[in-house]
């Protein structure tokens, strides 16, 4: 710790400000990187001490085992940290989904735009407004009606990793943190998030008792 000298297990925002800035004027211009709105901290890629009122400069910062996995190139089996995940590239192809082709068209087409729409977005200054960001689909059906196989193929179309997550499986994990690591799990391998068998989610509001869909 450059405060103290003393060899320590984690760094202090000050100690890391120190390390990586040219100055103290640098230093409070990028102390903003640890505040709890940056987006270091709210994708969780640093954890900060919980403390109150303490100094910002003081407070303790940590990375996840998972994240330095990743940072260091150890590729962690998804599967040994979430139970009833798996993250595969698909092999099916679009033109070998039936489906009515008006409805496939419009998912196809929702797919392949909407790169596009976050370009636009972020050109437009639409990101301070628009505070989430994602594309979601909801497929329903009867067994067999081709939900599971849709998804593999936009996957494909994409050229994208899927990550499946059988959230029955998840049982009665602490949602809030699961849920949060699953996310940011998807965007580091950049893969489509798959939700499988996820009708506890997607039910109306009144008949949950707290999580589900309030989490999402």
């Amino acid at each position: 710790d450059p405060y103290s000298g003393v060899a320590r297990h984690h760094y202090t925002v000050g100690s890391l400000l120190q390390l990586f800035c040219s100055g103290f004027e640098d230093q409070i211009k990028h102390r903003s990187y640890f505040y709890k709105s940056s987006v270091l901290v709210r994708e969780n890629i640093i954890k900060l001490a919980e403390t109150w009122g303490e100094d910002l400069s003081m407070i303790e910062v940590s990375l996840d085992r998972r994240m330095l996995d990743f940072i260091v190139g150890l590729d962690t089996e998804l599967n040994e940290l979430v139970e009833g995940s798996h993250l595969y590239m698909p092999t099916v192809q679009v033109d070998q989904v039936i489906l009515p082709e008006e409805q496939k068209n419009v998912i196809i087409q929702h797919a392949a735009n909407f790169e596009a729409f976050s370009k636009a977005r972020r050109s437009l200054g639409f990101e301070d407004v628009i505070q989430y960001s994602g594309m979601l689909m909801l497929f329903f059906g009867k067994s067999g009606t081709g939900k599971t196989m849709m998804a593999n193929a936009i996957g494909s179309m994409l050229k994208k990793r899927m990550l499946l997550i059988n959230y029955p499986s998840l049982g009665k994990m602490e949602a809030d943190l699961v849920i949060k690591f699953i996310f940011r799990e998807a965007k580091m391998q950049d893969a489509v998030l798959f939700f499988d068998e996820c009708e506890s989610i997607v039910m109306s509001r009144d008949k949950l008792s707290g999580s589900g869909i309030n989490l999402l």
